[in-house]
């Protein structure tokens, strides 16, 4: 709910909501879900640090692989958000192949500058869901970054065509200066 809400107070709102929930869970019975949960809770927040330390607070406790993989998931996003790009990779690795564990391991590795792990990350990631405006930008940025022309017109065509707003952005975008002046643009 709290990701889908569109102003920032009705968000903020439903996130002291479930944060008090979790913590209501916690006191019933310390366990991984609800940290990993508060986790979550401070990462849409921006807490993170303190989303860090729910995390690892629930990674000290038993709990099903599934839990498992959604915390590595959720330490993942906020390793990117530290700039430890590589911690990232390691816990996004050791996590499901969703579109959204995939985008960010395609993050990590463009802001790693390995451009290589990047493409490929992206592309498995759009092939999971080729819908997403914003995988299809980030496809852009990694092949603006290896001097792919056809590659970057062609993904943010597709970012356009699925969501128009990112058209004003790529034109202001530093990514895409090279390719301002190219008529294809």
């Amino acid at each position: 709910m709290a990701t889908a809400a569109t102003d920032k107070a009705t968000k903020m709102q439903y996130l002291e909501s479930a944060e008090t929930q979790f913590n209501l869970s916690l006191k019933a019975k310390n366990n991984a879900e609800a940290h990993a949960n508060l986790s979550e809770v401070h990462l849409l927040r921006g807490a993170k640090v303190m989303g860090l330390e729910e995390i690892n607070k629930a990674a000290m406790l038993e709990s099903t692989d599934d839990v498992k993989k959604g915390m590595m998931s959720i330490k993942g996003a906020l390793e990117i958000k530290n700039g430890q790009y590589d911690a990232a990779i390691q816990s996004l690795t050791k996590t499901s192949e969703s579109y959204e564990v995939l985008f960010d391991l395609a993050l990590a590795y463009t802001l790693k500058k390995d451009y290589s792990n990047a493409q490929m990350a992206i592309n498995s990631a759009l092939q999971k869901n080729s819908e997403d405006a914003w995988g299809h930008y980030l496809a852009a940025v990694i092949a603006a970054r290896q001097k792919d022309a056809a590659n970057v017109n062609a993904h943010l065509k597709m970012a356009v065509a699925k969501d128009s707003a990112i058209a004003e952005k790529a034109k202001t975008d530093l990514e895409f200066v090279e390719y301002w002046s190219n008529a294809d643009f």
